[in-house]
């Protein structure tokens, strides 16, 4: 039995509006108990009858009472009893301590991180009132039943603007900054190194072996050091592998770890946001400040990011150059074609230029004529069929086509035979293709002067053959 379990027998079971229960521990600072609310309501506290020895200033108390946020433990009342002693009446948080709660649920390191951020979040708050903690550690963080993590013990903290010499208050050293070691004053940067092993321990598993010099491990190294049944508990209780491990903690949370660790305050981060701000820039695969990305890397922090637009961006140029490479092959294809129909058609030119020239007359005086302009005429009509049923699909071509059509629907129309009905036949569906041709052309090319001048003629050349 400690000497404070004698002096706290004197206090009653009563304090005020509340009675005591149970002890839950006693600490530096004083005896904590389990309590409830006399009056009005049920609630559970947690009562802190703080030592004889213990000189917390009134105004401290009055100023952690202002400590309102959802992640730090409020302080409900205080008071002074018999023998000048006084006493914290704080919110009771029945949950387990961080590192008990993270590795029961084995959160993962991306969930850890978002649990620490929270931590931070509540030490900032006290920060920007000029409340340092000085004693951060698991023991003082409590998760509770909805999984919010509540910051205790702010009742022993330090005034950022109080006298060194008031007294630094007790400090755990494997959590303590070299300063605090040295007995030294304690500023926001003490709390920056106690949240760095903090990370250092939910992360990676390992609290870094540190000396008065502030020489230190880096996470990575701890790593490889522990034994394979050691790094294989640590890896199981955040759900991945120790490879997998090794990595996630090498690289940028090695980066930050070392640098909020640093021996120096001046060299660690200048605040508890800016330690925050790169674990989240990490989550979400942005570049860390202290630590400098090459490019493939900001790269790939990109891609992480944004991965259902890099997915995005991927499938549509495969697309495109799928979609390029198609129609590069469908020009040739085309191209290809034209020129195939440009030679035939060239030679349908000079067969129809002949037919309506010398050639042909000189065929009308020679016996049995009409067989052999049957059979000149028949050439021609086939070639003409076979470039129109290549569809090769050229506008200047399918005019040239239609042309030719009208040609040779003459020559079939004035071919000479007596009684051809055939010929005039033949004339006709001559003319009927020309026009069934110029009219598959697109609107706009149909509506030129020049194919409204060939629809015409073929339709006179049907007509007259009518």
């Amino acid at each position: 039995m400690s000497p404070w379990d004698h002096l706290n027998a004197f206090f009653p079971t009563d304090l005020g509006h509340f009675r005591l229960l149970e002890r839950l521990g006693v600490g530096g600072h004083g005896t904590v108990y389990l309590g409830e609310r006399r009056e009005g309501f049920s609630q559970r506290v947690a009562i802190k009858l703080l030592h004889a020895t213990d000189r917390t200033p009134f105004r401290e108390q009055l100023m952690l009472a202002s400590l309102e946020h959802p992640n730090i433990v409020r302080l409900l009342d205080q008071g002074t009893r018999d023998h000048g002693l006084h006493y914290l009446v704080m919110e009771y948080i029945a949950g387990p301590s961080i590192d008990k709660f993270c590795d029961m649920n084995r959160l993962s390191l991306d969930a850890r991180i978002k649990l620490v951020r929270k931590v931070m979040d509540g030490v900032s708050f006290a920060h920007r009132r000029l409340i340092v903690h000085a004693d951060l550690k698991p023991s003082n963080i409590l998760v509770d039943s909805s999984g919010e993590p509540k910051l205790l013990d702010f009742g022993i903290a330090t005034l950022l603007d109080e006298d060194p010499g008031s007294g630094v208050p007790s400090f755990t050293p494997a959590f303590a900054s070299p300063e605090q070691r040295r007995q030294q004053s304690v500023t926001i940067a003490s709390d920056v190194y106690a949240l760095g092993v903090l990370c250092a321990l939910l992360l990676a598993g390992i609290v870094p072996p540190t000396e008065l010099d502030g020489s230190l491990l880096p996470g990575t190294e701890l790593l490889a050091r522990a034994d394979a049944a050691g790094l294989n508990r640590i890896a199981e209780e955040r759900s991945t592998s120790p490879a997998a491990l090794r990595r996630a903690i090498s690289g940028d949370l090695d980066a930050i770890i070392r640098k909020a660790l640093q021996p120096n305050p001046e060299e660690r981060y200048n605040s508890v946001e800016a330690f925050s701000d790169d674990l989240h820039a990490h989550l979400e695969s942005r570049t860390i400040t202290v630590r400098h990305a090459k490019l493939i890397e900001r790269l790939q922090k990109w891609i992480l990011r944004h991965w259902a637009l890099a997915a995005a961006a991927v499938f549509v140029s495969a697309a495109i150059l799928i979609s390029v490479a198609g129609v590069t092959v469908q020009m040739a294809r085309a191209e290809y074609q034209r020129r195939l129909a440009q030679g035939r058609l060239q030679e349908l030119v000079r067969l129809t230029a002949a037919l309506d020239g010398e050639l042909y007359a000189s065929v009308k005086s020679l016996p049995r004529s009409g067989a052999a302009q049957r059979s000149l005429l028949d050439s021609a009509t086939r070639t003409l069929d076979k470039l129109v049923n290549g569809g090769s699909g050229d506008p200047v071509l399918s005019v040239e086509l239609a042309t030719e059509y009208i040609k040779l629907g003459r020559l079939e129309k004035d071919s000479g035979i007596p009684n051809d009905h055939e010929q005039r036949s033949r004339a006709l569906v001559d003319a009927r293709k020309a026009i069934s041709v110029l009219q598959q052309l697109p609107q706009r090319i149909q509506s030129s002067p020049e194919v409204g001048r060939q629809i015409t003629e073929a339709i006179a050349l049907r007509q007259s053959v009518l």
